[in-house]
């Protein structure tokens, strides 16, 4: 049953995406970000949502755009124009309409940002949507709901998924972070063994907290039980005095494991 209502979900985005007009609009006003100055990405932002102009809002956003997991990061312009309806709806849009462009708040080096947080514009680019439309919430709830059913039973609970970082090691294929459902400060990592299933037992388990730092909420998981310890750093990018190694990395008792992909957005107020 929940094979089938994961496919009848997908089947309804696919037709809906496939929907969308795909030619490619020029757009005479779209600068390369260099050279486009904070002022004109607002205003371009601002008018290519309100009047539906999926083309040059593609045009406008630097990728990955990421999306609260389980739903997937959008990395091109192409998959921008197909996800643009599951991203704005008309309320949102109606919203963009009654503002004025000078409502664009500068915070510090962070960039712009409009509707307390709802989107960011830095650099000539839209580097954040933190506005979640009733559809893509469904979409996501939908995502969960499936995604919990198929978990080994000794996950499944009063949880909610944060990431699952596919990791790049010889012994583990993959971990997943939840946070609790019913304590605001409380988190789980799962680890799995190499080319295990999502529906597997975990090898370890272990409860932590998540630890927030600098103005960008930037920080790191970290995780404890009895002798074994776990952490992950998260943030927006690392700063350029920061080692690599230290980010984009499990560490996993005395093992530093890549992470092929783990794009993390956490929900902070900014």
């Amino acid at each position: 049953m929940k094979k089938n209502l994961l496919s009848a979900l997908l089947v309804m985005l696919t037709i809906a995406l496939c929907c969308c007009n795909n030619k490619k609009a020029e757009c005479v006003d779209c600068k390369a970000p260099e050279h486009r100055s904070d002022e004109e990405a607002c205003r371009l932002i601002f008018n290519s949502i309100a009047n539906g102009n999926k083309e040059t809002f593609a045009d406008l956003v630097r990728y990955p755009l990421y999306r609260r997991y389980p739903l997937r990061n959008i990395y091109t312009k192409d998959e921008m124009v197909k996800y643009f309806d599951f991203l704005f709806d008309d309320e949102f849009r109606n919203t963009i309409r009654a503002l004025r462009l000078d409502e664009w708040q500068e915070v510090g080096w962070r960039g712009f940002t409009i509707m307390s947080g709802e989107l960011w514009e830095d650099g000539g680019e839209l580097v954040a949507v933190n506005y979640s439309s009733p559809v893509e919430q469904r979409l996501r709830d939908s995502l969960i709901k499936v995604e919990f059913d198929d978990l080994h039973p000794s996950l499944q609970g009063d949880w909610t998924p944060v990431d699952r970082l596919m990791l790049a090691d010889d012994v583990y294929g993959f971990a997943r972070i939840d946070k609790s459902s019913v304590s605001d400060t409380l988190y789980r990592l799962s680890l799995f063994a190499k080319n295990a299933e999502i529906g597997d037992k975990p090898v370890a388990c272990l409860n932590g907290f998540a630890q927030y730092e600098g103005n960008m909420g930037d920080g790191y998981f970290y995780f404890k039980s009895q002798d074994t310890v776990a952490s992950y750093s998260f943030g927006c990018e690392p700063e350029e005095s920061a080692s690599v190694d230290t980010w984009n990395h499990l560490h996993w008792m005395d093992k530093s494991i890549p992470c092929k992909d783990n794009y993390y957005q956490i929900d902070y107020a900014y």
